[in-house]
């Protein structure tokens, strides 16, 4: 037991029910607490008090010698006063051992945690992507009632002839199918889409257009107002995260999708009853995230940047029948934007490989998702034979796929 400095203080304890009482030497200047309803102190500086109730006794130090073992019906606990060293048993801290496995067992329950909450949070992201993508292909058979034809980007006239003057692409024309009406009313229908009259209705796309698993999509500058033309300084307007199926591009051979460019009266929307190989067995839509150009899963650059300065849409099995862009702004105009023709081509049958002129290319990890025809959304993963998705990709290619 520790030996306290003191002065002579005489100390009486009264209590009938122990019937106890001791003397003994501690501190002048102490405040003493106890179980006991009675204590009485006298000294010197007659210090006193009574009928302190608590449940231990405190003890300050000023000089001398003094063993609380000498009262061993109290529990002391030593007060710090100025110029006394105490040493005491109590702690109130953890130990340095105590803290390292404190320490482990946090690292421990949040390497275990965090990848759980990661994963969590990638499943709603992917559920939200299938429910942009369920929406999409609703309006798409909407606008099918309503029309007689599945939706597309369309073309007043062949851009080369004197009487071309508008366009619109494929979202812009699907707009009021999935309550953006009032944005569609807006747009002047007497000129092409993005032109500067709709700079300010085409520089953010809606966020049906968005998948959450992608970075924001890049806000493409300096765009064309005319297929194949000029850029038109001030011009903006956002990329998007899906497109619609144009078809397959493999061995040399071009094979149409579901969604056709109408051009003037030369070529049409395709028909519902057209897609011949199955309503559940051809894409619609899927994602082609807008964030930048992809070359590879691993080698991406701006937009901005990497916008092909030539490229070509065709619109006929002849390929003297091409449509054909010769100008960077026209390519980030009207293949990325999403008021622009926003159409995609399966290149090889390769899923997550490119996105450079629309392919199937998401963020969610080792799969993209599709719609379908019929209205279904379905993830595919990018590991998928190639000929598999060639097939799902073509609509009178005369094949059929078994999905189960």
């Amino acid at each position: 037991m520790e030996n306290f400095l003191a002065t002579k203080i005489s100390i009486r304890y009264n209590d009938t029910r122990d019937g106890f009482a001791a003397n003994s030497s501690i501190p002048e200047e102490f405040i003493l607490r106890t179980n006991s309803p009675a204590i009485q102190i006298s000294s010197t500086s007659a210090f006193q008090f009574s009928r302190v109730v608590t449940h231990f006794l405190e003890v300050a130090i000023a000089d001398s010698a003094f063993a609380p073992s000498s009262m061993p019906f109290v529990k002391f606990n030593a007060l710090k006063r100025s110029g006394c060293k105490i040493k005491s048993r109590s702690r109130c801290a953890l130990t340095l051992v105590e803290l390292l496995v404190v320490i482990s067992i946090i690292g421990l329950l949040s390497g275990l945690l965090i990848p759980a909450v990661q994963a969590a949070r990638e499943a709603a992201r992917r559920m939200q992507c299938h429910s942009n993508l369920k929406q999409l292909g609703l309006a798409a058979m909407n606008f099918e009632s309503s029309y007689r034809y599945l939706p597309g980007p369309t073309m007043n006239a062949h851009p080369k002839t004197v009487s071309y003057q508008r366009d619109a692409g494929l979202f812009v024309n699907m707009l009021p199918f999935f309550e953006q009406n009032a944005l569609y009313e807006s747009i002047d229908k007497n000129v092409p889409s993005n032109s500067l009259p709709n700079k300010s209705k085409i520089e953010k796309s809606p966020s049906l257009l968005k998948c959450p698993s992608a970075m924001e999509s890049e806000l493409l500058v300096d765009l064309s107002d005319r297929f194949s033309g000029p850029s038109v300084a001030g011009l903006q307007a956002q990329a998007c995260d899906y497109s619609g199926n144009d078809g397959a591009y493999i061995s040399g051979k071009a094979h149409f999708g579901t969604i056709r460019l109408r051009v003037g009266s030369v070529v049409r929307e395709r028909r519902l009853s057209e897609v011949s190989d199955g309503t559940s067995n051809t894409f619609l839509f899927w994602e082609s995230v807008g964030e930048r150009i992809w070359f590879s899963r691993q080698v991406s650059i701006p937009m901005n940047e990497g916008a092909s300065a030539t490229f070509t849409y065709l619109i006929e099995l002849d390929p003297s029948s091409a449509l054909q862009s010769t100008t960077r702004a026209s390519t980030k105009s009207y293949l990325y934007s999403w008021s622009g023709f926003r159409i995609g081509t399966v290149v090889g049958g390769a899923i997550n490989e490119s996105n450079q002129i629309g392919e199937p290319f998401g963020e969610h990890t080792g799969v993209v998702n599709f719609a379908f025809t019929d209205g279904s959304v379905r993830s595919l993963s990018q590991d998928v034979d190639a000929a598999v998705v060639v097939a799902l990709a073509t609509a009178q290619n005369h094949d059929s796929v078994d999905m189960e």
